[in-house]
């Protein structure tokens, strides 16, 4: 999640119809923007969704993962109709204390990170049924699942003074370890070949950590890239594309942590996702756009489309089979900068997070 203060500003008073209604490109650049030609194919309305943080999609399962403030809400992205909900404890309502969900269809199990109480709640997959839940380090925020060593990482970075990983066996909830970082993290990729790749925010560094030794084994300065967020993954090439608070995303090397190119996105971007199939990259914006970028080759990047998506449309989920981007919207009361800045403590709100208005929140889907 990027930080608050650029999240949660308030959306300008454009409804969303009327960014709909736009819903085209605002520009292309270079001779393959004829291949991307992204565009909206339907919006599903979600009333029940009164906030959100990540989305995450079950390809196997064609099922969408999307944290809500009641807990976790589970839409089939092929019909659209709520497969079923993942309540959070009755005892902890609140507001942006639920925020990812990592799965395994080998162990057939999910995870949802919380960030109060901070834990990792562990659901099956065929009924949603909770089997545990696994204590965190405080501050919870980011989740991911290593196939390579069967285990969970939660990146925790959202109370003060508090900067790690917590490591999980996945199939047991037993907790492993706490591993230290040198500052805030953001959203965590695996290579799925023992490593794990991290957004170090607040130091502006990529962090490689091995997840069998449970070490940190690499850090980099990311060039121009200012306060990373989102980050996602090219397993072959080994490549990751992080997005900037300073509006660019760049390509690096796990290999070596070089900064190979970058390109221009919109402001306040809180999610990053690489397609496969195509090299496309997408990066989805709080400013409500779309950015879509196409891995040439290793060594290049270039901006393909600037979609106009909804208010605060800032997280988003890629299926590879379809090459449909899904991405939240909404319009959201003010925030609130006393409770974010000087009540921590209030359990119920503790950022001071403004909650969606009611009828606002929609999904919207892109395609090719």
């Amino acid at each position: 999640m990027v930080a608050h203060h650029i999240l949660h500003r308030p959306a300008h008073r454009v409804r969303l119809g009327a960014l709909l209604t736009l819903g085209a490109l605002l520009y292309c650049v270079g001779p393959w923007a004829r291949a991307a030609g992204y565009h909206l194919v339907k919006v599903v309305p979600l009333p029940q969704v009164t906030g959100w943080d990540y989305l995450k999609i079950d390809p196997q399962r064609r099922e969408l993962f999307i944290s809500n403030n009641s807990g976790v809400i589970v839409i089939n992205i092929d019909t659209f109709r709520e497969v079923g909900t993942i309540p959070a404890p009755a005892e902890w309502p609140g507001v942006g204390l639920v925020h990812g969900v990592a799965v395994s269809n080998r162990l057939g199990l999910g995870f949802i990170s919380r960030e109060i109480p901070p834990s990792v709640v562990t659901f099956r997959l065929s009924n949603l049924a909770i089997v545990r839940s696994t204590a965190t380090d405080r501050g919870t925020d980011a989740i991911v699942y290593d196939p390579a060593t069967e285990r969970v990482f939660t990146f925790n970075g959202k109370y003060p003074g508090v900067h790690d990983v917590t490591a999980i066996a996945a199939l047991t909830g037993r907790r492993l370890a706490d591993i230290a970082l040198p500052g805030v993290p953001e959203f965590p990729v695996a290579d799925d070949i023992g490593h794990l790749f991290d957004n170090v925010s607040s130091v502006s560094e990529l962090a490689r950590i091995n997840t069998r030794s449970l070490k940190v084994t690499g850090l980099w300065p990311m060039g121009r890239c200012v306060h990373p967020s989102a980050l996602a993954i090219d397993r072959l090439h080994r490549r990751v594309f992080a997005a900037c608070q300073n509006r660019i995303m760049v390509m690096i090397s796990t290999a070596s942590g070089r900064v190979i190119g970058s390109v221009p996105i919109g402001a306040g971007t809180d999610s990053v996702r690489y397609d496969p199939g195509t090299g496309d990259v997408f990066a989805a914006s709080g400013a409500g756009t779309l950015t879509v970028a196409r891995e040439i080759t290793p060594e290049r990047l270039v901006l393909l489309q600037q979609v106009r998506t909804g208010p605060n449309g800032r997280s988003m989920a890629l299926d590879r089979q379809t090459h449909r981007v899904f991405v939240m919207s909404a319009e959201f009361g003010a925030f609130d900068h006393f409770v974010a800045h000087y009540n921590r403590r209030n359990r119920l709100n503790p950022h001071g997070y403004p909650v969606v208005l009611r009828g606002t929140a929609r999904l919207l889907v892109f395609g090719p």
